[in-house]
């Protein structure tokens, strides 16, 4: 078990606030690579998407990102 995962476990026996949870939870699965994504972050992903539809459209990013 992560560290992260430790964590928010110790906070939801605690009672903590659902939101800080939720922001929590959404902070650590988009900081994790993954292997579908050839190991970068879901972040790191969508950033290089966008960048190749600023340099050559939306069906060239498209083919980059399948």
């Amino acid at each position: 078990m992560t560290d992260e995962m430790i964590a928010l476990r110790a906070m939801l026996e605690n009672g903590a606030d659902a939101d800080m949870l939720r922001e929590m939870i959404g902070f650590a699965l988009n900081t994790r690579p993954r292997k579908t994504l050839s190991w970068k972050t879901p972040a790191e992903a969508l950033d290089e998407l966008l960048q190749s539809i600023d340099k050559g459209g939306p069906e060239e990013a498209v083919a980059t990102a399948a």
